[in-house]
């Protein structure tokens, strides 16, 4: 075979190569969180699922989705084990960790009671007297993580894992209300059944926004780059929906 023929085969062969290189998997952590993240078997899906996987795909990445317990997300990101977090708020002790892209749909979140119970701002928890139930981990923006620090100090704040734990606490009159994100605790409610008995009460509170979020332990600043660009660009077209009328999103840029 010839010099010229060898470099031929050579660089076809290369090419072959560089084309067939398999796309990086990114671990995006998930946990049956109804309507953002649903978890039916071994299926998954949701608001945050769709949105993770469109981004990311169209961003250049495999996605690989990881079930876990809400407690072990931010462990797992911090361990290395899981690459990507979707829907959460940005917090200063989790920009520490994680890279943060501009908003993808906004969170809500709601007080909820028995029906008799009249409740206007989120102040007036504080003014109950009795426990109020929270969803332990979670922040629901500076608002009500006041309210909720404030009840602490008088011990009258009480923390689950589950909405489902305080809505059952609330029906035996162990809590006179709680506070949880508005749509997945209304999906909550319809799937008990108990519609009319356990109800949103006074005024939603804006949360903050939902992002996506890469781990800074395994993802690099042109990854968050891509991934932003990503999502601009499918905004622009149309194929994510618009956001909300809530505090202009312009004003919190995404992590740089």
């Amino acid at each position: 075979m010839g010099p010229r023929i060898l470099l031929t085969v050579l660089g076809c062969l290369c090419a072959a190569s560089t084309t067939a290189q398999p796309r990086r998997v990114l671990r995006v952590g998930v946990f049956d969180h109804r309507p953002y993240m649903v978890v039916e078997g071994q299926r998954i899906s949701g608001v945050d699922v769709d949105l993770a996987r469109l981004v990311l795909e169209e961003a250049g990445y495999e996605v690989e989705f990881r079930v876990r317990p809400p407690a072990r997300v931010f462990h797992e990101i911090r361990t290395g084990e899981l690459d990507v977090l979707t829907g959460p708020a940005r917090t200063p002790e989790r920009a520490e960790i994680l890279w943060f892209t501009s908003p993808i749909h906004a969170k809500v979140a709601q007080m909820f009671g028995p029906p008799a119970l009249r409740l206007g701002r989120p102040e007036s928890l504080e003014e109950l007297g009795r426990p109020v139930g929270f969803i332990r981990g979670f922040t629901f923006g500076a608002r009500l993580d006041g309210v909720r620090d404030r009840l602490r100090e008088r011990g009258l704040a009480e923390e689950e894992a589950l909405t489902r734990t305080n809505i059952h606490k609330l029906l035996a009159a162990r809590i006179a209300a709680f506070v949880d994100m508005r749509d997945p605790t209304l999906r909550e409610i319809e799937a008990l059944g108990l519609q009319g008995r356990v109800v949103p009460v006074g005024e939603p509170v804006f949360m903050g926004w939902a992002r996506l979020a890469l781990s800074r332990k395994t993802c690099s600043r042109e990854d968050l780059e891509r991934v932003e660009a990503t999502l601009n660009a499918l905004r622009a077209r149309g194929r994510i929906p618009p956001l909300p009328p809530f505090p202009d999103p312009t004003a919190e840029k995404p992590e740089r």
